[in-house]
């Protein structure tokens, strides 16, 4: 209702923007009723505003299909003819445009970069014979765009999304579909995910040819390592920790295009194992991946009351939103001043700021306290910064019903 009261404003022009405007291949496994030709049609019919035209372009459609399943030696004029039709009438109504048209190649700020051959292991081919005995056992079609999507597919299915998960859920509850499933999966052991080795945090096969790849460009090149990506403009030179690795530095963003929902889960769960997995082992060679180990993982950031006190509050500056020191000791101002700056001068600099503003506050001092230092400055410390700047806003944040929902 919105797109058409926008269309029909008057003398009023609208461009869509839109990267698919429409599907562009349905395959039989699909649920939902979804039809990529109609799909087609109906955008087109919606585009032009004209049920003639989207008529006569339909018959086009069919046409052109026809003369491609009867093409023989000198038929290809008509086809050419058919296909030119289709094309010029689509041009009133829709086309594909790219951007960064700023040179010749089209490219702009872009560099192609073709990934290397991928192989495809032995272990891979024999998961698609088990996914396809499986599917044929339970009387479904071809898993062929399952297996080249996804890994271990049975694992990450949702139910109520695919056909093949629900059939094979079912089967599990049939005295006589479920004994040769049971030897299938016997069988074909690595048809599924492996508990064992993910309870022992070991390596797990990402179990397809794609996710391989990814995995080895990014985990494999050491982006667990990373808080966030290098940046363009980096605070500090040169760059310190896991950022001084040449290979962190061009790590980027990717992008992953599927049309399967199981796709997303898949790759989230085995690349966020492989990082997890590395990082955890970094710090302890013997740790175990089950519940029981995980509840007694100590948590880095945790606050507690012991003999009436607070414990833990020296890390409370790390989840306080202090705007007076975010303001006063700006990393990239800092960084940048009189030339690029090593961190370590860049702390430095910080540590003039902040003590400075703080010999400003009149804050009453212990006479009992001794020269002790006060561990209670580094979580008070922000919270004063902030009232000294505005005292009128920090009580109101503070005086919130919750706080830590905020």
């Amino acid at each position: 209702m919105l797109a058409r009261n926008l269309f029909e404003w008057g003398d009023a022009r609208v461009l869509l923007l839109s990267a698919t405007p429409c599907k562009m291949l349905t395959l039989s496994d699909e649920d939902g009723g979804e039809d990529h030709y109609q799909d087609f049609v109906r955008t087109y019919r919606f585009l032009s505003n004209d049920e003639a035209k989207a008529a006569e372009l339909q018959q086009l459609l069919k046409e052109f299909r026809r003369e491609l399943l009867r093409m023989r030696p000198g038929s290809a004029g008509r086809l050419a003819a058919l296909k030119t039709e289709i094309e010029e009438r689509l041009r009133k109504v829709m086309c594909r445009t790219e951007r960064l048209a700023m040179d010749e190649s089209r490219c702009g700020m872009l560099r192609q970069v073709p990934p290397p051959a991928t192989p495809v292991h032995s272990s891979d081919l024999r998961r698609y014979v088990a996914l396809q005995s499986v599917a044929d056992h339970l009387e479904h079609g071809d898993t062929m765009e399952f297996w080249k999507s996804a890994p271990y597919p049975l694992n990450f299915m949702d139910l109520e999304q695919y056909k093949l998960k629900t059939a094979v859920e079912g089967a599990g509850a049939d005295s006589g579909l479920r004994p040769k499933l049971a030897k299938l999966f016997r069988a074909h052991p690595e048809l599924l995910l492996d508990g064992e080795a993910i309870a022992a945090y070991r390596k797990v096969d990402p179990g397809n040819a794609r996710l391989r790849h990814l995995s080895d460009e990014t985990v494999g090149r050491g982006a667990w390592r990373l808080l966030w990506l290098p940046p363009t403009l980096p605070y500090y030179d040169p760059p310190e920790g896991p950022f001084s690795d040449p290979a962190a530095a061009e790590l980027t963003k990717r992008l992953v295009f599927s049309c399967w929902k199981v796709v997303p889960k898949a790759v989230a769960t085995l690349l966020s194992y492989e990082a997890e997995r590395r990082m955890i082992l970094a710090l302890q060679p013997t740790a175990v991946n089950t519940p029981e180990a995980r509840k007694r993982r100590r948590p880095l950031l945790r606050f507690a009351r012991s003999d009436g006190r607070l414990t833990g509050m020296s890390l409370f500056p790390l989840i306080y939103p202090s705007v007076a020191l975010a303001e006063m000791v700006d990393p990239l101002t800092l960084g940048s001043a009189n030339g690029r700056r090593t961190s370590a001068e860049v702390l430095d600099a910080a540590e003039e700021i902040v003590a400075e503003r703080l010999g400003r506050l009149s804050v009453p001092v212990d006479p009992l306290a001794g020269a002790a230092e006060d561990e209670a400055w580094y979580w008070a410390g922000p919270i004063l910064l902030d009232l000294a700047a505005d005292r009128s806003d920090t009580r109101r944040w503070w005086s919130r019903e919750d706080p830590a929902e905020e």
